[in-house]
């Protein structure tokens, strides 16, 4: 089973809302669970909620309005995003959003201005990056927008500039993309340790953020010009196992799950903190001095040349 997860951050709380995978398309499994961010009770029903073309869903994102948006991909027979709102109905047709390259997508994101990104990873098909609109239709060619070292693409972000990241997974490097699907220059980036990259984040500053699974490393760019901040073998710290996905909370910590060790890495403090808007109006986010006598997690440290 294959789990991705995002929180939703309102004036009530953090609700998590989370995507299950199974082996086949039609298998249980096929759905979105909600729980309480608080206690982790479920809000969902027993079943998770379902429709809308979910099939094998892999990433989540979730827009501004607080509607969720999930990618298909049931070993490749799903090539759809689906769209639920807050309280799990379907808005997205029974066959999902399709079209614009959707071919095995993986990793989906959210622009600032509520169109959707999704990694497309099918090497039978092309690797390319998709861009629907709001309401679900294809911006992107039927192609998908391709080129830019794509090799694997597996998990995708939006900086506020409205260019796109991609974490190449097959190519050991990051690809940027302008907000049009064009190419930046310069564009693949490599190095920082780069090295089978899954999870990708942006933090407060705007620096990119890269979980190396085949490096047991993460990998830090510089958001301005791709070039990299961590050392040629990344950053590394204690429990660091085939990572895969990438957050940073509001502190600067960042955290990484990893696969190879069915836990959590949290590196303390080493990012700049995110600070994004609450879903509900009129709720304001206020920060909190760390207090870092209490938490003594060793800051990350450079892997061998």
């Amino acid at each position: 089973m294959k789990r991705c997860f995002f929180r939703r951050i309102s004036a009530a709380g953090v609700a998590l809302f989370l995507v299950a995978i199974t082996s086949l398309p039609a298998a249980a499994g096929n759905s979105v669970t909600e729980l309480n961010g608080s206690n982790g009770n479920p809000i969902s029903p027993s079943t998770g909620f379902t429709g809308g073309g979910l099939a094998g869903p892999v990433g989540v994102a979730i827009d501004s309005s607080g509607n969720v948006w999930v990618s298909n991909n049931a070993n490749g027979l799903g090539n759809s995003v689906t769209e639920l709102k807050s309280d799990g109905t379907p808005i997205s047709p029974s066959s999902g959003f399709t079209g614009g390259g959707l071919a095995g997508p993986e990793g989906i994101a959210i622009d600032l201005a509520g169109n959707v990104w999704v990694a497309n990873n099918a090497s039978n098909k092309g690797d390319s990056v998709t861009e629907l609109k709001s309401d679900g239709t294809p911006i992107s060619p039927s192609s998908g927008f391709t080129g830019g070292g794509l090799a694997g693409p597996w998990s995708i972000a939006v900086d506020t500039s409205g260019n796109i990241w991609v974490a190449n997974n097959a190519g050991a490097s990051v690809t940027e993309l302008k907000s049009t699907g064009t190419l930046v220059p310069g564009s693949p980036f490599t190095g920082g340790g780069l090295s089978g990259p899954k999870g990708i984040a942006l933090d407060g500053a705007g620096n990119v953020w890269v979980a190396n699974s085949a490096g047991a490393s993460v990998t830090e760019l510089n958001g301005s010009d791709g070039s990299a901040i961590s050392p040629s073998g990344g950053f590394t710290a204690a429990g660091l196992s085939a990572p895969d996905g990438i957050a940073i909370d509001r502190s600067g910590d960042v955290w990484v799950a990893n696969a190879g060790g069915a836990s959590v890495t949290e590196l303390l403090g080493v990012a700049k903190p995110v600070i994004k808007p609450s879903l509900t109006p009129g709720a304001r986010l206020i920060g909190a001095k760390r207090r870092l006598s209490a938490r003594q997690t060793p800051a990350p440290t450079a892997a061998n040349d």
